[in-house]
């Protein structure tokens, strides 16, 4: 099993919190793991995104030509990334913050109302973490137990006041798929 995948979106909605938290979750859970982050020129309000692969054998560059797994996080990262996608790989995607007109028969499309479901929360901020749930509900790509581990541990420390809000929101994530 090896899962390539793009978590992009705009500089400020944890894109590269993201990757790092789900390539934690993928190292505990025994998996070879890489994670390249990449920012555009600002980092609150640029382009941000992150490259994670999760596999079960080596992995031998962390740069990726075609990748199985968008979660775009606003409209222009669907846009940049969609034609890397490979054929049925699976594109999830904030429909609070745009829907775009692409054909999506050849792909596992999941417009999500990520934005509008951390407003409920009560934090915006936290859309990264409802897609992370949202896509392992949908691949249990990593145990959740070490999901919610990675997430305690990265959040200890100066930011432990918001690890109840993320567990939340993986739960929401998962919330957001129906079976």
């Amino acid at each position: 099993m090896t899962e390539k995948i793009i978590i992009a979106g705009s500089g400020g909605q944890g894109i590269i919190f993201a990757g790092e938290l789900l390539a934690e979750a993928g190292m505990r859970n025994g998996l070879n793991v890489s994670v390249l982050p990449s920012y555009g020129p600002e980092m609150r309000g640029g382009t941000a995104h992150s490259t994670v692969t999760l596999s079960t054998s080596e992995i031998y560059s962390p740069i990726q030509d075609t990748i199985n797994i968008l979660i775009s996080l606003n409209l222009p990262s669907l846009e940049r990334f969609f034609e890397m996608v490979e054929d049925n790989g699976l594109i999830i995607h904030n429909s609070s913050l745009g829907v775009s007109k692409k054909d999506f028969g050849k792909f596992k499309y999941f417009g999500l109302p990520l934005s509008e479901k951390a407003s409920e929360l009560g934090d915006i901020r936290v859309t990264n973490i409802i897609a992370l749930g949202a896509l392992n509900k949908i691949l249990n790509l990593v145990d959740e137990k070490f999901l919610r581990e990675s997430l305690i541990l990265k959040l200890s420390g100066k930011k432990q006041n918001l690890i109840d809000l993320n567990l939340n929101a993986i739960t929401a994530g998962k919330d957001l798929v129906s079976d």
